[in-house]
């Protein structure tokens, strides 16, 4: 059973999307783990691999050890209210 369920996955190509799914879920979580000021430009450019994400953490990294007035405040969207005009308690 386990060797025709192999083949089915190598016959179909599930092994490639599988794979590539892994792949982007782990470039998530590792940007996750980043600083903020370092994962919003990390994220802004869409690295596709770990590899790719590490070289433009360096490069924000070393950009901001040359001019620290580079770094990006974590910046928080205004909440919506829940209610609009609310009316006063009577």
């Amino acid at each position: 059973l386990r060797r025709k369920f192999d083949a089915h996955i190598r016959k179909e190509g599930l092994a490639d999307w599988l794979m590539n799914g892994v792949d982007n879920l782990l470039c998530k979580h590792f940007i996750l783990g980043m600083k903020p000021e370092i994962r919003q430009r990390v994220k802004y450019d869409h690295p596709a691999t770990i590899e790719q994400a590490k070289e433009i953490a360096r490069r924000q990294e070393e950009s901001m050890e040359e001019d620290p007035k580079e770094i990006v405040a974590k910046v928080e969207p205004t909440p919506t209210p829940l209610v609009q005009n609310p009316q006063p308690l009577s």
